[in-house]
């Protein structure tokens, strides 16, 4: 009878632990999680995460951003590594985590996934991807864009983020019931990379101005808490007047050629995205005034809108990327200098 009792007693324990010990290597197999620290699969997600393992220089600055900040798309991040240079920073390191289609929502979760990692700078560019959005029936826009299956499953992980490494069976169950529901609800997500075409219509609302506006109220206090500088920036856009999808396939408007380049069409109808750009734009401006001691640029009106400093709606040229460049490398290295009292 001790016995039995004792079993019982152990029984439920050890099927507890192997329950977690199958979930955790399920994650570190499939989702390149570590046995003993699932919350590292985050770095699944947002792999340019990795780069902050790198040794910290005496000046770190952190790009937050979409692909108009990608090395690969316009060279900006390189360009404003010769710019600090010959401004005369010293000893810095530029820490790029811009990635393709981002918004404000995947720059929040990868500072917050950061905990109280410290930069000197950081530079926030958004203000396109998110119009994308848009493209939904008012009903199932949510402002944290759940109503993309990507962000549902950014969020599920970020609510579990400093639980699961004690135990990972809340988080599977949470996991598998938003999994299911994804196949389930399918036609009720917004796409990844383009608006359904029955959808683009609902785009004329401009429903991200609250959500980014939160994403970029978030980064903001989480940066000045650390003693960082922010750096908030409005979004540089250029449409050619005679723009329509079959000029721009056809390459006949004033944009410079170039490999990365999108039609405005894959973030919804033109009209819109331009309304949502400067919706975006006029919450940044408001942000800046409302933090007169944070750094800001304007972005928008620094970049001439001309074809010859795009190749797209909002990717920039060489020259337009030079001059990005040169006006973000003047701004951060006048931070530099008031920190070393110079």
């Amino acid at each position: 009878m001790r016995r039995k009792r004792l079993f019982l007693l152990v029984y439920p324990v050890l099927l507890v632990l192997l329950v977690e010990a199958s979930l955790r290597a399920y994650f570190a197999i499939f989702h390149e999680g570590e046995f003993l620290r699932p919350s590292s699969m985050v770095r699944q997600a947002y792999p340019e995460l990795e780069q902050i393992a790198t040794p910290a220089a005496d000046f770190d600055i952190l790009l937050l951003g979409g692909s108009v900040l990608v090395e690969s798309v316009g060279g900006i991040p390189s360009r404003l590594e010769k710019n600090l240079a010959v401004e005369g920073v010293r000893d810095f390191r530029v820490v790029n985590l811009a990635a393709l289609a981002h918004t404000t929502r995947d720059s929040y979760l990868k500072i917050k996934s950061l905990g109280d990692h410290r930069f000197d700078v950081v530079v926030v560019y958004h203000g396109i991807n998110e119009v994308r959005a848009n493209n939904c029936p008012p009903d199932l826009y949510r402002p944290d864009y759940s109503h993309y299956a990507w962000y549902e499953m950014r969020n599920l992980t970020d609510r579990y983020l400093h639980s699961m490494d004690l135990s990972v069976i809340p988080f599977s169950f949470d996991y598998l019931f938003h999994r299911a529901r994804q196949v389930l609800l399918e036609p009720r997500y917004v796409p990844p990379h383009a608006p359904k075409r029955q959808w683009v219509p609902y785009g004329s609302d401009i429903k991200t101005m609250g959500a980014f506006r939160a994403n970029l109220e978030k980064i903001v206090s989480r940066m000045t808490r650390n003693d960082t500088a922010p750096i908030l920036m409005t979004f540089a856009y250029y449409v050619p007047p005679a723009y329509s999808l079959s000029a721009f396939d056809a390459g006949d408007l004033d944009y410079v050629s170039s490999t990365n380049r999108s039609p405005i069409e894959i973030w919804g109808h033109p009209r819109n995205v331009v309304a949502g750009i400067k919706a975006h734009n006029d919450v940044v401006r408001y942000l800046a005034a409302r933090h007169p001691d944070e750094a800001f640029i304007d972005m928008e009106k620094s970049i001439p809108k001309q074809g010859a400093y795009f190749s797209d709606i909002c990717h920039l040229s060489e020259r337009g990327s030079d001059r990005f460049a040169a006006v973000l490398a003047a701004r951060i290295a006048a931070i530099w200098r008031q920190r070393r009292g110079n």
